[in-house]
């Protein structure tokens, strides 16, 4: 009989090596070695979540940082997807969703917001007109994102034969579901919501829920307001086509629309620029970008003072740090900035010489974990600044609120204030909003989570004026339908 054939990887002058990989180990080694290359697994997926844009050629700047994106996911630092937000409240777990007023709230006059928010619950973006009262929360109207909407958007837009790669199509795809979210809405002088798919279509429904237009004919974004004409000014989207740029760079206009959601007005950001002789703003980096612009506010001036008139418009450019006023009935910039500016947002009109500005303190560098490109983060807090025009200088307004609360959002947010000298904040990266009264002390927070400790984001919300709530609550109150 021939003896049994011994087959083998190795040549005999390597029956050591074979020895030793086919040697049998400790299960709590094997384990220990598992668990450390599911670690270094797992921090490779954190990372891309945190640094979308790295590169294959990173890897061991990846690596390096695993340690640090740890850190932070534990510390609940990372921004998921989609609507989901950091929870920078991981240390407070036990924090109620929702609305909480504080002891110390003293405001006697009923307020009114638009809570406009992803509700992780409906897993749709929701409008919300509430009433605040007493220590009580009691949402009035709602309004969500449904599939008909959807559906009437994306038709609207094929009918048009737009070619914008800009326009953002709704669709409740999961992978895709930013594009579902209602930004901004503010009430029209009859009633009715006009507000915007962010990146898509503006649209007016009635308190019924039922869209009286759409309008597709810009992507429209960020902010969304209406003068006491009844005129609604949106930033547009286009890709560029003047001789700056080629299409691959968006073109931002300023945009007013009348009631009926027809264009009266539009102004290119890059002409304007340009007849002014501050385009060279726009050539600051070393790189080519495609949004080297970011229009994110425009503000209507409804009373004429001495430094504007009635008609002009406030503008914010997030990407230049720049604010300016513009007088669109005769096509001339009256007034820019950009000092202490930090991508700042939203600019309200206080005062006949005063206006307010939202700035993020948004700066784009190096930290600890940010990887091989850097990334946006907040320098110390966000500020709300206070320009006025009579000694042309910048204040910045109770910075020790915004410390103390350590206010943070790195893109969007907002500041409203009221007529007795409250304020709210929106704090869009973290799902809060934020109610101050005249005497600093916070009134009542509203975060934005599910059951799971789970946070989403705010849509921009926003303080009802008396007199808008007046329209909207005589509605409510004579209205034969109902809206879920």
């Amino acid at each position: 009989m021939n003896p049994p054939i011994n087959i083998s990887l190795f040549s005999n002058g390597d029956q050591m090596i074979e020895k030793f990989l086919f040697k049998k180990i400790e299960v709590w080694l094997a384990i220990a070695l598992t668990a450390l290359a599911l670690t270094i697994v797992l921090g490779g997926v954190l990372f891309a979540i945190y640094n979308p844009k790295s590169y294959p050629g990173s890897l061991l700047i990846s690596i390096k940082n695993i340690p640090n994106v740890i850190k932070d996911f534990r510390k609940g630092d990372l921004k998921i997807t989609g609507f989901e937000v950091r929870n920078k409240f991981s240390s407070k777990n036990n924090l109620e969703g929702g609305f909480s007023f504080k002891k110390n709230a003293s405001s006697a006059d009923v307020k009114y917001i638009f809570n406009s928010r992803f509700d992780g619950d409906k897993k749709a973006s929701v409008v919300e007109y509430t009433s605040i009262d007493n220590g009580k929360a009691n949402v009035k109207w709602s309004y969500s994102f449904k599939p008909e909407l959807a559906a009437l958007i994306n038709s609207q837009f094929k009918k048009s034969g737009s070619r914008n790669p800009i326009f953002i199509e709704p669709t409740f795809d999961e992978s895709k579901m930013m594009s579902l979210r209602l930004q901004h809405p503010v009430i029209s002088g009859d009633g009715g919501v006009v507000m915007k798919n962010h990146h898509g279509a503006l649209l007016k429904i009635n308190l019924c829920g039922e869209v009286e237009w759409v309008n597709t004919e810009f992507a429209f974004h960020h902010s969304t307001e209406i003068d006491n004409d009844g005129n609604i000014y949106v930033p547009g989207s286009l890709p560029s086509d003047n001789d700056m740029f080629d299409e691959r760079v968006i073109d931002d206009h300023i945009v007013i629309l009348n009631d009926k959601g027809r264009i009266t007005f539009k102004k290119s950001i890059f002409d304007l620029l340009r007849e002014n002789g501050l385009h060279n703003r726009v050539y600051t980096y070393d790189t080519p970008v495609k949004d080297p612009i970011h229009l994110n506010d425009i503000q209507p001036v409804n009373k004429s003072g001495p430094f504007w008139e009635k008609g002009d418009v406030f503008v914010s450019i997030g990407h230049l740090n720049m604010i300016l006023l513009y007088r669109p009935k005769q096509n001339k910039l009256i007034w820019y900035t950009q000092d202490k500016l930090f991508h700042q947002h939203d600019i309200d009109l206080l005062s006949d010489h005063e206006i307010s500005v939202f700035n993020n303190n948004r700066v784009t560098g190096f930290k600890p974990g940010s990887g091989p490109k850097g990334a946006d983060y907040t320098f110390k807090h966000n500020e709300i600044l206070i320009f006025n025009f009579k000694d042309n200088k910048f204040s910045n307004f109770k910075p020790e609120l915004l410390e103390k609360y350590d206010v943070k959002t790195t893109s969007q947010g907002l500041a409203d204030f009221s007529g007795d000298g409250g304020f709210l904040i929106e704090e869009t990266n973290f799902g809060r909003l934020l109610y101050f009264g005249a005497s600093g002390d916070l009134e009542w927070e509203f975060l934005n989570k599910d059951d799971g400790n789970q946070f989403y984001t705010q849509n921009w919300s926003r303080l009802i004026k008396e007199d808008s709530a007046q329209v909207i609550n005589t509605k409510l109150d004579r209205l034969s339908c109902s809206v879920k």
